[in-house]
């Protein structure tokens, strides 16, 4: 198993007077993946396996806005933009059997999501360096239609080889909506570069996901079903669709001001 995880936090810039108004932002990247080897032997029998395991590739940007009310009160919104990937290798078909040891077949889904997050952010104390807040967050979230694509090629009985693809989309849809309060602490470096660091381990939310699916795409058959799901406590994410300061548990944003 390899797995391979990038946060980088955009810079952050500072104008006005008294650097009332603040914009910045983050960049997330996540990619997870590797491959299984698989060797059994006993008397009369050798059988080797191994395939790939399912590759996921995360790609979060989120880009922000935020005004200083006074040296104590913060106001401000995050806009999240979110990419999703999965690559999983598919099985020999059965009818295949052993005769088609060349064969080889994959199945990629892609979904695309997005939330905004206003949110509300209250120094609790002012330090020359260090300073600790509480910020409370309301995040609305969704996810659009999933599409997926497969390609398989192998070689048939009469030695002729085969190459197939198809795609389509699947009607799968996410809404969800959350509110938590996170603490937090404020590193000033200097003049212009402070680090904000999210206590998300900590933080106390409510969220609600409600999953959809819809086909009709074959004739008189309609396959639809709805999920809601609700959770409250310590940590509460909007179904993997971080809140601000992503959901590591220590969430990293880097700030300039000018």
């Amino acid at each position: 198993m390899k797995k391979v995880f990038l946060t980088i936090a955009l810079a952050a810039f500072a104008f006005a007077a008294n650097a009332q108004f603040v914009v910045g932002g983050n960049l997330g990247f996540n990619v997870n993946g590797g491959h299984h080897t698989d060797d059994y032997t006993a008397p009369a029998i050798a059988n080797h396996n191994e395939w790939n395991l399912v590759k996921t590739t995360d790609i979060e940007f989120g880009p922000k806005i935020g005004y200083n009310l006074n040296e104590k009160m913060q106001v401000g919104a995050n806009l999240n933009l979110l990419f999703h990937k999965e690559v999983v290798d598919l099985v020999n078909p059965a009818w295949m059997g052993s005769l088609y040891d060349d064969y080889e077949g994959t199945l990629t889904t892609k979904q695309s999501g997005w939330e905004f997050a206003p949110y509300f952010r209250y120094n609790v104390f002012n330090g020359e360096k260090l300073t600790f807040f509480v910020q409370a967050n309301l995040s609305l979230m969704g996810r659009g239609v999933e599409k997926w694509a497969t390609s398989e090629t192998y070689t048939d009985l009469s030695g002729v080889h085969h190459s197939e693809t198809a795609d389509g989309d699947n009607f799968y849809k996410v809404f969800g909506w959350g509110i938590n309060v996170v603490p937090g602490v404020n590193w000033k470096l200097n003049d212009h570069v402070s680090l904000d660091f999210y206590l998300n381990m900590v933080s106390l939310g409510y969220a609600s996901v409600k999953e959809s699916y819809y086909d009709d795409a074959t004739p008189n058959i309609v396959d639809e079903w709805t999920e809601v799901n609700n959770s409250f406590g310590l940590n509460v994410t909007t179904a993997g669709l971080s809140m601000i300061g992503n959901q590591q548990a220590i969430g990293v944003a880097f700030n300039y001001a000018f």
